[in-house]
């Protein structure tokens, strides 16, 4: 019985595994807030195998707690104003952030897709909520996590070193 239960999993996982073999997982890391190291997401980074020309890259948060849209808004301008030099230069990118940033609850899944370096899309719990084709945004949408100045380089270093970590 065990034997057909081991079995039956493995075909499972072997399944996922085909239809996700375009998608490489570079590394995850932990997103952990105060001095309690309260866990607010497990954040993967994934590096799309090329499809017909076009070169794609996600970063996948998977929410451990509640975090309201106004706190993921203070999130975002401490993480991207390090990376940019003129917060005016880039206004419109921040403006569509901020419109398209939800709350999240525990447990959901937020997906900022980069295609070819000029187009982004955010997803939510497989949802499409937003796209745009703008090169400057997708060039500061990841700098949070892998600019040159990220809001944590133990993150940056996990999440590029081809491995998982917990």
């Amino acid at each position: 019985m065990l034997k057909v239960l081991a079995i039956a999993l493995l075909s499972a996982n072997l399944s996922v595994s085909a239809a996700e073999n375009s998608k490489s997982l570079q590394g995850s890391a932990l997103l952990k807030f105060s001095i309690f190291k309260i866990t607010i997401y497990k954040i993967d980074y994934h590096i799309y195998s090329k499809e017909e020309d076009a070169q794609k890259e996600a970063l996948i948060l998977t929410y451990q707690t509640d975090v309201a849209k106004s706190y993921s808004l203070k999130g975002w301008q401490a993480g991207i104003a390090p990376n940019i030099s003129s917060p005016k230069k880039f206004k419109k990118q921040l403006d569509w952030i901020n419109n398209n940033t939800p709350d999240f609850k525990e447990n959901d899944v937020f997906k900022i897709e980069k295609i070819n370096n000029k187009v982004v899309n955010f997803y939510k719990n497989n949802k499409l909520l937003a796209k745009k084709e703008d090169a400057k945004l997708a060039k500061i949408v990841f700098s949070p996590w892998l600019g040159e100045k990220p809001i944590d380089d133990e993150i940056k270093q996990n999440l590029l070193a081809k491995k998982t970590k917990d």
